[in-house]
């Protein structure tokens, strides 16, 4: 292990698309650190002894859309700006694996993209959760950014974006975080976000450590009925499909439709379901959209599931495909699109597959 101090900021320079590996490297700058190329560092300390630049600490500056890797490491910023950690600058992929951020209070946000070509973060197994309460995943700059956390620690409160996304490239996904001992799973992206919650959830249906949930969808009012939307992973399947099989998924919301009834129809609310060729290799995808884009929408089958929370005038619906049953067996991955724009609508995680 080594130990460097440099002024006014670090530079990690490798050379033009090079490759380097660092371990056991403990180092303190000022101001802030800057990776070029294809760096992994592994079982490494960073720190910072003076204020640092308040756009991001940890900054992406390769020319060629440069992806240095963090893993094992420790990550100490002065915290005495209101931040980012990282800086998605001219392209740059973070990618970061078992890492840990020491106690911050000031730091804002994990990532800050700005420009040319803006960046994004990979996160997995990561601990944030030392970083004070209110942390935005996102702080949302003029080009494109996302963050991606797997299996990652959250504080106690925690947003998406610290504004709304105006780019389609402005996108957050977490997957199996923790914050206060709750499990999230869920996105964000100009058409609006999903994320899982308890307060409405069907009899039956999905359960995650314990506790009844499903997904809470709010859409933007740049969704457009039957063109674009908000669309998410509902889940993963293990299914044999050599027969025909149905795939069920039921929604709640209250009464926010434009069929009969306020009913939600086929072009407001889509369901995919991509299933495993019977050849061994490849996919067939499923989905209940209708045939042609100008063929008159349906409203979708009305359900008689039991919902809980008591949400006022709710109509419950679902989405329903049944393959052709000349498909494979194994992973089948179901997806959701919401094109009706602002609108808030309850999916159960958990298909009813027979």
């Amino acid at each position: 292990a080594s130990y460097q101090e440099s002024d006014p900021s670090s530079e990690f320079i490798v050379g033009t698309s090079g490759i380097c590996v660092i371990r056991g490297l403990r180092m303190a700058g000022d101001d802030e650190y800057f990776f070029y190329d294809d760096l992994t560092l592994i079982d490494c300390e960073l720190f910072v002894i003076a204020p640092e630049y308040a756009g991001g600490w940890l900054r992406g500056n390769g020319g060629d859309f440069c992806q240095p890797t963090l893993i094992d490491c420790l990550l100490t910023p002065s915290d005495t700006t209101a931040g980012s950690i990282f800086h998605g600058h001219r392209g740059c992929i973070f990618r970061v694996f078992n890492c840990t951020v020491a106690s911050q209070t000031n730091k804002k946000s994990i990532l800050y993209e700005s420009s040319t070509e803006g960046g994004d973060l990979y996160a997995y197994d990561s601990d944030f959760s030392n970083m004070a309460s209110g942390l935005n995943l996102l702080d949302i700059g003029n080009q494109r950014g996302g963050v991606y956390l797997y299996r990652c620690k959250l504080p106690t409160t925690w947003d998406f974006m610290d504004a709304a996304p105006t780019l389609n490239e402005h996108i957050v996904v977490v997957e199996a975080c923790i914050a206060n001992s709750v499990e999230y799973t869920g996105s964000k992206s100009l058409y609006g976000k999903n994320l899982n919650q308890s307060t409405y959830y069907r009899t039956g249906g999905a359960v995650v450590r314990g506790v009844d949930f499903c997904y809470e969808v709010v859409t933007s009012a740049s969704c457009i009925s039957g063109a674009v939307g908000h669309i998410f992973r509902l889940t993963t399947i293990n299914q044999n499909f050599s027969s025909a099989t149905t795939v069920k998924v039921f929604i709640l919301h209250s009464s926010q439709g434009s069929g009969t009834g306020s009913d939600f129809t086929d072009s407001e609310i889509m369901m995919t379901v991509v299933v495993p060729n019977s050849a061994g290799s490849g996919t067939v995808e499923y989905n209940t959209f209708p045939s042609e884009y100008l063929q008159s929408s349906s409203d979708l089958a009305n359900s008689s599931e039991t919902w809980n929370g008591g949400l006022a005038s709710s109509v419950q619906q679902e989405l329903s495909i049944t393959t052709a049953g000349s498909e494979g067996d194994g992973l089948a991955e179901i997806f959701i699109t919401v094109f009706a724009p602002s609108v808030t609508v309850y999916v159960d995680p958990k298909p009813s597959i027979s």
